[in-house]
Parts: C-alpha cells; sequence; structure tokens
C-alpha cells in the first residue's frame, strides 16, 4: 500500500516510547499514587509570560491533622520526570549555613509570622526549621551540565541543555504561581465569627532522574565523577520584580521512595513541633487578622500575613 513503507513498526514504537519520558513518568505516578492524590499535566500560569504551561506531575499528601480538626500541615509536590539519554552532573560545593539556607524552604498558609517577645520573627525561626528539614542541609551545587555531540566533530561536549533548563524554570514559575494564587486569589480575612485555623502548606520542586546523576569535584587525583542518588540545585531568579530564591531537588528514580520518606519525616516533625507550640501559635494567627482587618488598606496580603 502507498505509503506503508514508512510507517513505523511495533519494534520502533517501543523503542521510542523507552526512549522518552513517558514511561518514568508512569512509574513515578504510581508509586505517589501509594501515598499522595496525584494530577499530570497539571496547569499554572507562567508568570513571566501569562500563558498556561504544564508540569508532568503535582502529588498533594493528605492533611497531616493536629489535635484541631480544622488545622494542619500539607505538602505538595511539583514533579518534572526526564529519562536522559547521557548523565546530568553538577558541581557541589559547600553547604550554606542551615538558618540561612531555611529561606529556600517553600511554605505559604497560617500563620507565617509569630509573635514573640513584642515583635514579629518568621514561622521557620521560631519553630526552627533549619534543625530537621532537609533543605537545610545535604549536597548542593549552582552548576551543571550534560552532554552533546558537536555536529562538524566526532566529540561529546559539556553544556547545559535548553531542555533541563526549562525544567527548572518550570518548577520555579508553577511553584511561584501556586503562592500568589493563595495571597491573591484564595486566602479571605475570617468573619468575625469565624477562627482562622492553622494550615501550612509546604511545596516540593522535585526533578526525577531515569538515567544517571552524577557530581564531579577536583580532587587530589584532578578531576573526578562520582555516582550520586540526591542533590539539591541552588537557583535564583527575578520575578515581577522579585528575587526569588529556590533549591530544587534532583534525585534518581529509585531515590523517590527514600525521598518520600524524607517527606514523611518532616511534616510529622511540624505536626509535633506545632501542637507543641499551639497557644502561642494561635495567639499569633489573632493578632495577624487584627492587624490586616485594622490596616487603612491592604494592597497585599501577602506583605500583610509575612515577614517579605
Amino acid at each position: 500500500m502507498l505509503g506503508m513503507e514508512n510507517k513505523i513498526t511495533k519494534a520502533e514504537v517501543k523503542e521510542a516510547i523507552s526512549r522518552s519520558g513517558y514511561l518514568i513518568e508512569q512509574r513515578v505516578m504510581r508509586l505517589l499514587s501509594s501515598e499522595y492524590f496525584v494530577e499530570t499535566n497539571y496547569v499554572y500560569l507562567d508568570p513571566t509570560t501569562g500563558k498556561s504551561r504544564e508540569i508532568d506531575l503535582r502529588a498533594d499528601s493528605t492533611l497531616m491533622w493536629t489535635e484541631e480538626t480544622a488545622s494542619g500541615v500539607h505538602c505538595s509536590i511539583f514533579c518534572e520526570c526526564e529519562n536522559n539519554m547521557q548523565p546530568v552532573v553538577f558541581f557541589p560545593f559547600e553547604p550554606l549555613l542551615p538558618s540561612a539556607a531555611s529561606r529556600y524552604i517553600k511554605c505559604y498558609g497560617m500563620p507565617m509570622k509569630i509573635w514573640k517577645d513584642d515583635e514579629y520573627v518568621d514561622l521557620s525561626s521560631f519553630l526552627p526549621f533549619y534543625k530537621f528539614h532537609h533543605c537545610c542541609k545535604g549536597n548542593l551545587a549552582t552548576q551543571y551540565c550534560s552532554f552533546d555531540r558537536r555536529r562538524d566533530k566526532d566529540k561529546w561536549i559539556a553544556t547545559h541543555l535548553e531542555e533541563q533548563h526549562d525544567t527548572f524554570n518550570s518548577l520555579i514559575y508553577v511553584v511561584e504561581d501556586e503562592i500568589n494564587k493563595f495571597y491573591s486569589e484564595t486566602w479571605q480575612p475570617p468573619s468575625a465569627d469565624e477562627a482562622e485555623p492553622i494550615l501550612l502548606e509546604f511545596l516540593y520542586p522535585l526533578v526525577i532522574l531515569g538515567g544517571e546523576l552524577l557530581e564531579a569535584y577536583i580532587g587530589r587525583q584532578g578531576l573526578t565523577t562520582k555516582k550520586i542518588k540526591h542533590i539539591q540545585f541552588l537557583k535564583d531568579q527575578h520575578i515581577s520584580g522579585r528575587e526569588v530564591y529556590y533549591k530544587i531537588d534532583v534525585i534518581t528514580e529509585d531515590y523517590l521512595s527514600e525521598y518520600m520518606a524524607i517527606i514523611e519525616y518532616e511534616m510529622n516533625k511540624l505536626r509535633r513541633l506545632i501542637t507543641r507550640h499551639k497557644k502561642i501559635i494561635v495567639e499569633s494567627i489573632e493578632r495577624v487578622i487584627q492587624d490586616v482587618k485594622s490596616a487603612e488598606k491592604v494592597d497585599s496580603y501577602r506583605k500583610a500575613l509575612t515577614l517579605e
């Protein structure tokens, strides 16, 4: 039949799909679904273009309630899956001080600041996040590369691939969109007969690689590379006139179960801390609400509810 010589064969179909990211996305979805509610092709608004974009997966935990049924902590994983044919290499450096690294933890909700000793302090310092959150420890890198061949030479070059650059940007944009929606659309001051619950949302931007993940550094024997399963990529970016700071977790597919256990530990730790300090947290919420309601004009709830 005319044109049938150009029809893809079943073997070629399987080979093409195997090279793509579809299979790793399916495997990740199945594993995350055991503990999370998972949405595929999650849509967000790109703050730089105003257009709708998609990431591979969003996974939401069930609420881990404190003793009050209206209060709790919640987490969302925003995930991009890549079946990298070539290794992705990161160049690690010394971790930041834990107290400084806590600013990279992405969180919104109520309360984000605590009234203590006649002034507001950041929630991350009060609890304190830097003592237990993985974002405040572990391997860290600001540079990475993968590999491509020059068209005119039979040589590999170390380079930034456009798709990986887009992956990191997409994760930053989707988390920023989620935070912005809370402060600009979702949150409203409670009515006089309502109590504002303790409700915090923690956001985890994540890249999962189906191929090799390496770190490279200069050792006694010169350049050394080593296989790893987890690294945090540090990226600062200007969005809508604001400088935002991000640590994006990059893991191998076989590390996902361990990564989920890390998040579970952090959420349980937060739940215990919130319960222990419930009195001052509730009092801080009441004060924040009073401040918002007494203000003549609130241009941005984000400014009113946080220390940013």
